[in-house]
């Protein structure tokens, strides 16, 4: 049976710590392919700096060159706002397998707030890489049995990277070539995103 990743987000804009995330969710199971997929609309992040195209465009330039990672445009083509249950339903009719939804240890307290919780990890479970600054012991106590049943942990640290970051860098004119890949930052130069 194939083993899947989904790693769903806003990516405004994808970084180098996104991609830390991608590679230690890869190896920690041996997933045989991760699916990035940038989020239409966040329900929980009501905003993005940039549109769907932009950041579809920009995840792509980061990952083409990566073995057992893809792109798929299944959120964006389908529009609204964007939940986990519903792309991992539509994923798993057209690519049969074993799923985990992948997120960093800091998304993971938002987690019984997401549309049918419950149902979700019914048909998948969580891989969560622990980021720096959050406590994952805490956040894990915190949440309901079934949660804390169905994750699965990445024991590697992600350095703290955050879009935000990246977002308020640019109109400084503060050099932030370190925090994404020379083609998200090409990308960003040739668009004049994050200039506002």
């Amino acid at each position: 049976m194939m083993k899947y990743a989904v790693f769903g987000g806003t990516f405004d804009p994808p970084h180098t710590g996104h991609l830390a995330i991608a590679k230690a969710a890869l190896e920690a199971l041996d997933i045989d392919e991760l699916i990035w997929i940038p989020a239409a609309k966040n329900p929980i992040k009501r905003w993005s700096n940039t549109s769907p195209q932009s950041r579809l465009a920009m995840v792509l330039s980061m990952v083409e060159s990566e073995p057992r990672m893809s792109v798929s445009d299944i959120e964006i083509t389908r529009g609204g706002d964007s939940f986990a249950i519903d792309t991992i339903k539509e994923l798993r009719k057209v690519r049969p397998g074993k799923y985990w939804f992948v997120l960093g240890s800091d998304a993971l307290s938002t987690m019984t707030s997401w549309k049918q919780p419950e149902k979700l990890l019914e048909i998948c479970r969580l891989l969560v890489v622990a980021r720096f600054g959050t406590e994952l012991g805490n956040v894990l106590d915190q949440l309901p049995k079934y949660v804390q049943s169905s994750i699965d942990v990445v024991d590697e640290r992600i350095k703290d990277i955050s879009s935000t970051m990246i977002r308020d860098a640019i109109p400084d004119g503060s050099d932030f070539d370190h925090l994404v890949t020379k083609e998200v930052a090409k990308y960003i130069e040739e668009q004049q995103l994050y200039r506002e």
